[in-house]
C-alpha cells in the first residue's frame, strides 16, 4: 500500500468486510486478511504467519486465527487454542 492511496485503502476497510493485505503480485501471499468466515484449509495465497480476524467470531477464542500452514496450503488456528 502507497501512501498516496492510504485515504483509499482506509476507506474500503471501513466500506467493505473483506480485506486483504499483502504483496500477491510478486507471489508473497496475503499477511492479513478479515470476513466473516475463516478460508477453508488447503486455501492457496496465505503468507505462513498471515493473521485472520473473524468478524462472525462469537469471543475472543474465535475472532483471530494464524496460518500455521504454507503460501500453496493454508491451515488457520484460532490464536485462543494455540
Amino acid at each position: 500500500m502507497s501512501a498516496h492511496r492510504l485515504a483509499n485503502d482506509l476507506r474500503e476497510i471501513v466500506e467493505t468486510d473483506s480485506l486483504q493485505i499483502g504483496n500477491i503480485n510478486k507471489g508473497e501471499g496475503v499477511i492479513f486478511d478479515r470476513g466473516s468466515s475463516v478460508p477453508t484449509d488447503t486455501t492457496a495465497g496465505y503468507a505462513k504467519g498471515c493473521l485472520y480476524m473473524n468478524t462472525a467470531g462469537a469471543n475472543q477464542a474465535t475472532m483471530l486465527y494464524v496460518n500455521t500452514g504454507t503460501l500453496a496450503s493454508c491451515a488457520f488456528l484460532a490464536v485462543g487454542s494455540l
